[in-house]
């Protein structure tokens, strides 16, 4: 693969291997893709609503374990300021997480991973 002049690089060792000069070179906007999982982002063009999106991606995070049952899950804020979605999206999809028993409020101390008996 070749890259054009002046385009972002990172240099990745390779496992195994001490000699510096056999690394792999790849482009940061095929690293930032790699690390990026394919249920974390919004896709503004889906024919879903972005709440529903976001409400899968949550749920597809607590199978995989990232948060844990009886755990504090990610807020509000958090949330608006990592996906790019307004508060009231955000809002509308705790709203249908807890209504679907995957969260739940606890008033004045936050949003938790409902637990598998409070389910």
């Amino acid at each position: 693969m070749r890259l054009a002049a002046g385009s972002p690089v990172a240099v990745l060792p390779v496992p195994g291997v001490l000699d510096s000069r056999c690394a792999l070179e790849l482009p940061e906007a095929l690293l930032a893709a790699a690390r990026a999982r394919p249920d974390d982002a919004i896709d503004y063009e889906a024919p879903r609503t972005p709440y529903r999106q976001l409400a899968a991606i949550l749920r597809a995070r607590i199978a995989r374990g990232d948060r844990q049952q009886g755990r504090a899950a990610a807020g509000d804020a958090q949330l608006v300021q990592q996906y790019g979605l307004a508060r009231s999206t955000v809002r509308r999809t705790v709203a249908l997480l807890v209504g679907g028993g995957v969260l739940s409020v606890v008033p004045q101390r936050g949003t938790y991973v409902a637990t598998a008996a409070g389910r």
